[in-house]
């Protein structure tokens, strides 16, 4: 097959057109689709099944053959963040298969539709909640041998799958993988075309054990599972990997400086990769020991993630830290030798004060004498399902102005990068977040090609509390 983009794969496989048609979607483009663990891991898996043929799609065609959505007998759908799904479903459209106007099997899975099926009910067929690992076997067994209609069937009185007739928000509990060491996420194709360039991504860690209130991962995605060094060990050295180069990308939200991690970088350092890691937490950046060891593996850049600007907002997420640690974090970092330090930061959480978001500004200000690249990643706060914050209400377009305010203060300091979430992107996430496939639909009419949202959001700061109820109106459908 001819793909788009050069592949490197650590497997032989055989891709049967004649077999049961399976489109892999990831409604997104291929350098972020394929940065993805989860949807590179679901990938390999298909390929190894000998009654499945598979191709990827990130856009109406394939990937892989140029092919027609349409032409496969079931679509596996990832969407793991909510402003996915107005991407699928312009794929769905552009491929003459709008609601309604299709016969082919459709399931979805990801985050964003586990945590509230009702944003996609009316779109698919089956919504797989959870982690999928160890279901899939079972899962392919029985779509193999059932028709389209016996397969719901047998999904919707299974606990991990619901069907079209959802009528509450959480309807059953997600499926969870309890060892790790079971689960081969590893993966097994890398390309120079990715967000993690010709990286091998290997998954160290799930869940959180954490429980900040407005997070997903420590609330939703279960609590924190590890794989033993030992096994990740052998993970990386296994046959797949030796013609791949020693560049490794450690997956994990919650990576701890413990004894397992400590023989994983020893272990590394000895074989000489390099290393990169998906977010390392205050805790392990404490521990000058790992730090070195992160030097000697070549790590270029540490993300932090405090979130918030003050003590009293750190306990207010129940995410504790001081001005103090940070800053000396930072300096300890920018002395090692340590190129690039990356920190987040939210606004608009709740019980914010004007001098919440000031102090964020400060800690800029303060940092901008290290002899390091400071970059500043600012987001605006949505209230996710199954967070205490849940049923907060906010005021998106305040939200908006605020870090607005940030960006013209922090842009003063020329030594201080800052990337801030697009307004656009964030009213979706906002509007999202809230509703159901009714919703949806509608406001995808509304904002198709957002004709009417940059004036909008242009016009924000005259009047906050009437340009939120205009940007009810334009939808015209009450917020859940």
């Amino acid at each position: 097959m001819k793909r788009k983009f050069p592949e490197k794969t650590g497997f032989e496989y055989l891709n049967n057109p004649s077999k049961h048609r399976i489109a892999l979607v990831y409604p997104d483009d291929y350098r972020v689709a394929m940065s993805n663990l989860g949807f590179i891991y679901l990938y390999q898996q298909l390929l190894k099944n000998p009654g499945i043929y598979v191709e990827r799609f990130f856009n109406v065609s394939s990937d892989e053959s140029g092919s027609k959505l349409s032409s496969f007998n079931t679509i596996f759908v990832s969407i793991p963040y909510e402003n996915l799904i107005l991407n699928f479903i312009d794929i769905l459209e552009a491929s003459g298969m709008g609601v309604n106007k299709r016969t082919n099997l459709i399931i979805a899975g990801g985050v964003a539709v586990t945590m509230n099926p009702l944003l996609i009910k009316d779109i698919v067929d089956l919504i797989y909640l959870g982690e999928v690992d160890e279901r899939l076997e079972t899962i392919l067994y029985n779509l193999l041998r059932l028709k389209k209609r016996d397969f719901i069937e047998w999904a919707i009185n299974e606990e991990y799958f619901i069907g079209f007739n959802i009528n509450e928000k959480y309807p059953k509990k997600p499926e969870r993988v309890k060892d790790l060491n079971k689960i081969h996420t590893l993966s097994q194709v890398i390309s120079a075309n990715t967000v993690f360039s010709n990286t091998t991504l290997v998954e160290f860690s799930r869940g959180c054990s954490s429980k900040c209130k407005f997070c997903v991962t420590g609330n939703y995605t279960g609590s924190r599972r590890q794989r033993d060094a030992l096994s990740f060990i052998k993970l990386i050295e296994s046959d797949f990997c030796k013609d791949f180069p020693k560049k490794l990308g450690i997956i994990g939200s919650d990576i701890r400086p413990d004894r397992e991690l400590n023989m994983i970088l020893d272990y590394l350092i000895q074989s000489r990769y390099i290393t990169g890691f998906s977010s390392l937490r205050f805790e392990l950046i404490k521990d000058l020991l790992i730090v070195e060891k992160l030097k000697k593996l070549n790590v270029k850049t540490i993300t932090l993630a405090p979130e918030v600007g003050t003590a009293r907002m750190s306990k207010i997420i129940d995410k504790y830290f001081s001005l103090d640690e940070i800053m000396g974090l930072a300096q300890n970092l920018a002395n090692m030798g340590f190129k690039n330090i990356k920190f987040y930061f939210i606004v608009g959480l709740p019980y914010e004060e004007d001098e919440d978001i000031m102090a964020i500004v400060e800690i800029a200000k303060l940092l901008r004498g290290l002899k390091c690249r400071i970059h500043f990643s600012i987001s605006g706060f949505v209230p996710k399902p199954w967070t205490p914050f849940e049923k907060i209400e906010i005021n998106p377009l305040e939200t908006l102005s605020r870090i607005a305010k940030i960006r013209k203060e922090i842009s003063k300091y020329r030594n201080v990068k800052l990337s801030c979430e697009s307004g656009k992107e964030f009213i979706k996430e906002y509007l999202l977040s809230r509703a159901d496939s009714d919703f949806i639909l509608r406001l995808k009419e509304s904002f198709l090609n957002y004709r009417a949202l940059p004036k909008f959001l242009k016009e924000t700061a005259k009047n906050v509390d009437n340009n939120l109820d205009l940007l009810h109106s334009l939808i015209a459908v009450p917020l859940l």
